[in-house]
């Protein structure tokens, strides 16, 4: 099944919906367009509803997004800063008409925790999350969802997303950090395949996955499995998109097609909210990531599952802390786990080398660990 959800006033996004079209129905998937978050869980609950019963989604967002609280971007029309949100946030916007015949824009601010709400409210299905957005890698922030199989993501969480560019046209290639483009001396053509003018995140990954699904040797790897056929799409995504190949905006991955299905954390005692935590993640250098992570209650321990099967060779742990290295779900060395004792609030803050090298928007799942308890999941990191 796919939902799709967006904007449907801003002519930028058009091609978007008529492409994600096209290709639900090549890959005969059944499919709901919807203009918010009540109708999305209405559309999720009526497909589990359905004989057979769909519990596999794949949700597609296409809409402007929101840089984090505190990121201080400048507008593109120079009208001041970016309006900001304190989660990963979209706005969706559509059309009715009134009465009298008058035709009005709704909109509603859509962000992960709504989202989480409802993965929340449907933990028999699985789900799969593609966002064309500015600033789209923040929405990495629900790796930690034990019923989310891949998030592919049009942008780091410090990135603005791009529409169609000009077929044929030449364009420099760019660097883009914290909302700033900066335009190298080097040129590129656009060679790109995008006729419906989708952006350029949804026109690569839905071409990559067209390509998927008429390569047996792709299908073969994966199977009749959606969530890594999308990991194949972004693999192969960046032939059709050209933020992509000028370097104008790098998408993310968030694969957990390998780990084991998730299992949530125990309830809390009566009386006693659960241990939450943050974790936000920024580049040291090119090859490492500094980590600063906090918990609601004091913690005697803290760890770290890093994601897209890396492993994890070099550290620099937070003061007075003894880590290790473990393996987790299948995985090698993707598990950095201290112990320490850490007050309600404050950060333990380290760095951590990965291979393969880290990447714009990695997430990352954080647990902590109370006295005389196990580790338990108390949210997830925020990357770059």
């Amino acid at each position: 099944m796919a939902v799709v959800l967006g904007d449907r006033v801003d002519p930028l996004f058009a091609g978007d919906f008529a492409l994600v079209d096209q290709v639900a129905r090549s890959l005969r998937l059944r499919r709901r367009t919807v203009n918010g978050s009540a109708e999305l869980d209405s559309a999720i609950t009526a497909f589990e509803k359905q004989s057979p019963a769909c519990t596999d989604v794949l949700i597609w967002v296409a809409a402007h997004g929101y840089p984090a609280t505190g990121s201080n971007i400048p507008h593109p029309n120079g009208t001041g800063l970016i309006p900001e949100s304190r989660f990963a946030q979209v706005a969706l916007k559509s059309t009715y008409e009134t009465i009298g015949g008058e035709v009005r824009v709704q909109q509603e601010l859509f962000d992960s925790e709504t989202l989480r709400r409802i993965l929340a409210k449907h933990p028999d299905t699985t789900f799969k999350l593609v966002v064309s957005a500015c600033f789209a890698g923040r929405w990495t922030e629900l790796s930690d969802a034990a019923n989310m199989r891949v998030i592919l993501a049009g942008a780091r969480s410090d990135q603005m997303g791009w529409g169609a560019f000009e077929d044929g046209a030449t364009y420099a290639t760019a660097d883009q950090r914290n909302g700033i483009l900066t335009t190298g001396r080097r040129t590129v053509r656009n060679d790109t395949v995008n006729p419906t003018r989708a952006t350029t995140f949804t026109n690569g990954v839905a071409r990559g996955l067209a390509a998927w699904s008429i390569s047996e040797e792709a299908r073969n790897r994966t199977g009749g499995d959606l969530a890594k056929a999308l990991v194949e799409a972004f693999a192969d995504q960046r032939r059709n998109n050209f933020s992509h190949v000028a370097g104008w905006a790098i998408p993310v991955l968030g694969d957990y097609t390998s780990r084991p299905e998730g299992m949530p954390p125990p309830p809390a005692p009566p009386g006693q909210t659960a241990l939450s935590g943050s974790c936000s993640v920024s580049f040291f250098d090119p090859t490492e990531v500094t980590y600063r992570c906090s918990f609601s209650r004091a913690v005697t321990g803290f760890a770290i599952d890093v994601p897209g099967g890396r492993r994890i060779t070099a550290d620099l742990p937070p003061s007075g802390a003894s880590c290790t290295y473990e393996s987790v779900g299948g995985g090698t060395d993707n598990r950095y786990r201290c112990s320490l004792s850490l007050p309600a609030g404050q950060e333990a803050r380290g760095n951590l080398r990965t291979m393969p090298v880290p990447q714009a928007g990695m997430g990352c799942t954080l647990y902590g660990m109370e006295a005389g308890g196990p580790l338990t999941r108390a949210g997830s990191c925020s990357g770059p």
